[in-house]
């Protein structure tokens, strides 16, 4: 895994979560440094999806273009 400045290494980050049928995609998945992968887990808590609450009847396509949204460098 490569690393960045500060000597963490680069993570996916998929940005509908498995737990909710997220694809494993290109479209579906940001690349993040292990602190910022944490934080988009609430602080490392990987089980509560209960962000997305508010997604969960949108189509699939539309939940990764909302959330990728909050991602300034996503490329999907």
């Amino acid at each position: 895994m490569d690393k960045h400045e500060h000597g963490e290494r680069a993570e996916g980050h998929h940005l509908i979560p498995h737990k909710m049928a997220g694809p494993i995609t290109v479209d579906n998945c940001v690349v993040m440094c292990r602190a910022c992968h944490s934080n988009a887990h609430q602080a490392g808590r990987w089980g509560d999806i209960s962000v997305y609450d508010d997604l969960a009847k949108l189509p699939m396509t539309e939940m990764i273009a909302r959330i990728a949204a909050l991602y300034p460098h996503y490329q999907g």
